[in-house]
């Protein structure tokens, strides 16, 4: 729904409600009662008297004749929504019960009464009331960045969001004043229907540099109900967190250079004891090869033994 059909919808409940037509406000989902009275004449009785529901577009919304419900050329929107109380007829109350209401729901509706007389029906009177379809917007939620990484004089970007209400609302940010922005700040909103329900959907950014302390307000006015939700996200620049933060920081950096330089030590030292095992054992294997080349076997000094005898 566009901004000026809203607008429009509006003016024509002003107008309404100015010509003397009662405004009814029906929340989606929940049931409404439209209410139609009429002045029963004693001795008369329910099936006297027919009533005729019908919207602005004269589309039958619901007939009760009498103590009997006329079904058959009733809109399909409305099929099996609606009721008339037998047991109020006779008091005169003709008020419709309208069941999960929607947000297309929303309009004028006519309340014909037709009175049995000696010539048959007759129409009697015909009165109207408007209903106001609205849902209640859910409490809008602020996303930014974390406090610790914010510092006086930055710009920060922050996210209003609120969903399923109706009808399209009206959106504010404002500063601890109470003062509308943007002043020197940037808002860009985004409000999509439901392509089921109807329902809205609204995001807003705000875009502001932030001061040492500084608080934001978020609010969802909703026109139908004139009910507002809002919220705030509060920045307050503490130093020492901070500093606190700064600190921990350099201490995990320091750390992690410390384990870099212990694994690069501890790797140095493996491979110079593997090298100096390498040495030592070809060392060995050299003396044990000139232990027997210089000794001579004990075949041998028996042979040489024997030559000199």
């Amino acid at each position: 729904m566009k901004s000026w059909i809203v607008g429009l919808h509006l003016a024509v409940s002003c107008v309404a409600a100015a010509a003397g037509t009662p405004l009814i406000l029906g929340i989606i989902g929940e049931r409404v009662i439209l209410p139609c009275s009429f002045n029963v004449s004693r001795g008369r009785n329910a099936s006297d008297l027919h009533v005729l529901w019908q919207t602005a577009e004269n589309q039958l919304v619901h007939a009760q004749l009498g103590e009997k419900e006329w079904d058959t050329t009733q809109d399909v929107r409305y099929r099996n929504r609606t009721q008339v109380l037998v047991a109020r007829i006779a008091e005169g109350n003709l008020s419709l019960d309208l069941d999960a209401v929607t947000s297309a729901d929303g309009g004028l509706y006519k309340c014909i009464v037709l009175v049995l007389s000696d010539k048959g029906f007759s129409n009697e009177q015909e009165t109207k009331v408007l209903l106001a379809a609205a849902a209640h917007f859910s409490r809008p939620v602020i996303l930014g960045p974390q406090q610790e990484d914010i510092r006086p004089g930055e710009e920060v970007k922050l996210t209003c969001q609120s969903s399923g209400g109706y009808p399209e609302p009206l959106v504010n940010w404002t500063d601890a004043g109470g003062n509308l922005l943007p002043g020197q700040s940037q808002v860009d909103t985004t409000m999509q229907p439901d392509p089921v329900s109807g329902l809205w959907n609204v995001t807003s950014v705000l875009r502001v540099n932030i001061t040492v302390n500084s608080t934001f307000l978020c609010s969802i006015f909703n026109k139908s109900t004139r009910e507002s939700r809002t919220t705030h996200w509060k920045y307050s620049w503490n130093p020492v967190q901070s500093g606190k933060a700064s600190v921990l920081i350099l201490v995990a950096v320091l750390i992690g250079v410390a384990l870099a330089f212990t694994v690069g030590m501890l790797l140095y030292r493996k491979k110079r004891l593997q090298a100096e095992y390498s040495v030592t054992s070809n060392h060995d294997n050299d003396l044990n090869l000139e232990s027997s080349g210089s000794r001579p076997s004990e075949m041998q000094k028996i042979n040489q033994h024997e030559d000199c005898v």
